[in-house]
C-alpha cells in the first residue's frame, strides 16, 4: 500500500496522511513534495495528521532527511498517530537538540488528533 493523503475537512485546514508499512526514501521525498504543493495551493494555514499505525520501520536514510523536510514543510502543526513510545522519545530529543524544527504532537486516533489541533489553534488565537 502506498502513502495516501487528502483533505480531512472542506475548509482545507487539515491533511490526513496514511503511511504504508514500508516505503523507500524516494517515495517519502515524492509524497512530501506533493503534500507541500497541496498546502501551498490554499491561502490558509494547514495542519497535518500523520497516521503511522501500519508503519513497521523507517527505511535507511529517512532520518537524515527529517531536518531538511521539516524546514521545507509548509505545515503549521503536525500530529502523529501510532508512533511508538521509543520513537516519540527520539523525536523529542531531536527537537531539544534543534535537529527537528517543528515539535510534533501525538495522538491515538484521528478524533484525538483533531482535538489536539483544535487546542493548538485556540492557543494561537489567544497569543
Amino acid at each position: 500500500m502506498p502513502f495516501t493523503f487528502d483533505w480531512l475537512d472542506d475548509t482545507h485546514t487539515t491533511i490526513l496522511i496514511y503511511y504504508p508499512s514500508a516505503f523507500t526514501v524516494e517515495e517519502f521525498l515524492s509524497v512530501t513534495q506533493q503534500i507541500n504543493e497541496q498546502i501551498k495551493s490554499v491561502g490558509n494555514p494547514v495542519d497535518l495528521i500523520i497516521d503511522q499505525h501500519d508503519l513497521k520501520q523507517l527505511p535507511p536514510g529517512v532520518i537524515s532527511l527529517l531536518r531538511t523536510q521539516a524546514r521545507r514543510s509548509a505545515a503549521r502543526h503536525i500530529v502523529i498517530i501510532g508512533m511508538q513510545p521509543l520513537a516519540q522519545g527520539i523525536a523529542r530529543v531531536l527537537s531539544v537538540l534543534g535537529i527537528a524544527e517543528k515539535m510534533p504532537h501525538y495522538a491515538n486516533s484521528v478524533a484525538e488528533a483533531q482535538t489536539v489541533l483544535v487546542e493548538l489553534r485556540q492557543q494561537i488565537k489567544t497569543d
